[in-house]
């Protein structure tokens, strides 16, 4: 489950003992300067949480994961 920026905490308690994975996509947030997923309240709830690039010329012009890596942890 990818595009995570508006989760709510009761979308995050719905997560809970599923099999979905929440992926974050920072580099997306950052080029469409939009809001950042909540990883730190994902993370706090024991989900497990991946990153990815979301790759796409007209949102996310950069498919370089250390690109993403280093945007999460600086504003996620």
């Amino acid at each position: 489950m990818d595009h995570l920026e508006v989760i709510t905490a009761v979308d995050i308690e719905a997560l809970k003992n599923t099999e979905t994975m929440p992926i974050a996509l920072p580099s997306c947030s950052y080029f469409l300067n939009i809001l950042y997923s909540p990883a730190r309240s994902m993370i706090a709830a024991e989900l497990p949480l991946a990153l990815a690039t979301d790759y796409n010329p007209g949102s996310t012009p950069s498919g370089k994961m250390n690109i993403v890596v280093a945007t999460a942890c600086i504003k996620m």
